[in-house]
């Protein structure tokens, strides 16, 4: 390899020392509180960035040019006929998506606490419908049974355009 590059997401110590340990000449990364200090190409955390301009940052330090940091997605015709069929399923609208998920239990809320919101939401008069990966929906049943009204899952059923169409 002739780079390794740390994201945002990759400011501690070890990933600096993975990266040389690889032995790769370049090595990009943020350098917080001196953690990143065997980056070959130390780059300055902005408190003020979030991680797609903080990512950015990156890009430009290697000579991208990255002018406008707008992530764009374009749905065809099909993506929205599938979106328009899924809001048919789940009752119309209006249509409350809940993403329940998440990659670190760290970051996940309680099932029954997921349950109330969703039951408020359609007391309110909102149609519920979870969205997320086919490896989110044993969570999301575990939800969904939680729950005293109905509700329904697109788990695994959206791929990112269609869910984009959906939202």
């Amino acid at each position: 390899y002739d780079l390794v590059v740390a994201d945002s997401t990759q400011q501690s110590f070890k990933y600096t020392l993975v990266a040389w340990l690889t032995g790769v000449p370049v090595r990009v990364g943020f350098n917080v509180g001196n953690s990143g200090f065997l980056h070959t190409v130390q780059l300055k955390w902005r408190e003020d960035a979030n991680i797609v301009e903080s990512n950015l940052d990156i890009a430009r330090a290697l000579g991208a040019t990255a002018p406008d940091p707008a992530e764009e997605m374009h749905p065809d015709a099909a993506d929205t006929a599938h979106a328009r069929a899924l809001m048919q399923e789940a009752g119309g609208s209006p249509l409350v998506l809940m993403h329940a998920g998440a990659n670190w239990q760290s970051r996940r809320w309680y099932p029954e606490r997921w349950a109330q919101l969703a039951d408020s939401a359609v007391r309110e008069g909102a149609h519920v419908a979870f969205v997320g990966s086919a490896g989110d929906a044993a969570e999301i049943e575990d939800i969904r049974s939680r729950m005293s009204e109905r509700s329904t899952s697109f788990a695994g059923r959206t791929d990112v355009l269609q869910l984009g169409a959906l939202l």
